[in-house]
């Protein structure tokens, strides 16, 4: 009969050395598969790489070649015969022995051709083979804010469509303030059907669609989709939203106690609260004056 193992402070060292094993593991495959994520697909949209490399090749440089793993080979000796695989591999390579067991029960790892177990007995001269996850460059922070901001961008005009009964088929002008990611506009003529425009490009007059994205105001003229009073009870709803928010930033502001005992990057973050509601409410109010 087994006997449990007995938390000995050697014990709860090595468990808590195999729980972090398996966390760096976990880590580096996750890094394996993050540049997948740009693949931001809805419908079919995008069916490729080539439908984002196509807007973000010409404007950013070449996309990052995928990284593909690497495969290696090690030749057990005479010494080695009759050890577990899981320990040979620890021992023969950098890679732990925790780490070596993730490989091999995820199939990474094999034993003259074959798939065997974490307790498979080596025999000298045969070849075993085994694959690690690689580890990738460190991430364009800035292209994938933009992808971040382009799909935020696209939601917001595939929800003015919904909301006005605009067809995907019917191409849409998206003027856009200073602060546009111009990177982006690819994404966004691809799979929301709207042309980026500068906003300073507009005519007095007519009625728009708004919204905000960050500090970029975004307006679509839909003159002939829209139902005005509908329109304005929306703009003035979320003017009095953020004249609301405003008012109680500024009250935290005002507030002697808070500004000198509260950490400097907590002040920052709420003066710069404060400066994107003014924003966003001088974007409401001239949206609203151009209903009149």
């Amino acid at each position: 009969m087994l006997k449990p193992r007995q938390d000995t402070p050697e014990n709860m060292l090595r468990a808590g050395e195999d729980k972090q094993e398996k966390l760096v593991y976990k880590e580096d495959k996750a890094e394996a598969f993050t540049q997948a994520e740009m693949d931001y697909t809805e419908d079919g949209d995008i069916e490729s790489d080539d439908d984002i490399g196509e807007g973000f090749g010409a404007q950013a440089g070449e996309i990052p070649e995928v990284r593909t793993a690497e495969v290696k080979t090690l030749t057990p000796s005479e010494a080695d015969k009759g050890k577990r695989l899981d320990a040979y591999i620890g021992e023969a390579t950098d890679l732990s022995r925790s780490y070596a067991q993730n490989l091999i029960e995820d199939g990474l790892v094999s034993a003259s051709g074959r798939k065997v177990a974490k307790k498979y007995k080596i025999k000298a001269g045969e070849t075993i083979m085994y694959t690690r996850m690689p580890k990738l460059e460190e991430p364009n922070k800035e292209l994938l804010a933009t992808v971040a901001a382009a799909r935020e961008v696209i939601t917001q005009v595939r929800n003015v469509r919904t909301t006005h009964n605009i067809a995907r088929t019917e191409s849409l002008t998206l003027q856009c303030s200073e602060g546009h990611p111009a990177m982006a506009d690819c994404l966004i003529s691809k799979l929301a059907g709207a042309t980026c425009t500068p906003l300073a490009s507009s005519t007095e007059g007519g009625s728009s669609a708004t919204f905000i994205v960050g500090t970029v105001s975004y307006a679509i003229p839909i003159d002939s989709y829209i139902d005005k009073g509908a329109l304005r009870g929306k703009l003035e709803a979320d003017l009095k939203h953020q004249q609301g928010f405003l008012m109680g930033v500024r009250k935290k502001l005002s507030n002697e106690r808070f500004v000198s005992g509260a950490p400097q990057a907590v002040v920052d973050l709420e003066r710069k609260k404060e400066a994107d509601a003014l924003a966003r409410i001088a974007t409401l109010e001239k949206q609203l004056k151009d209903l009149e």
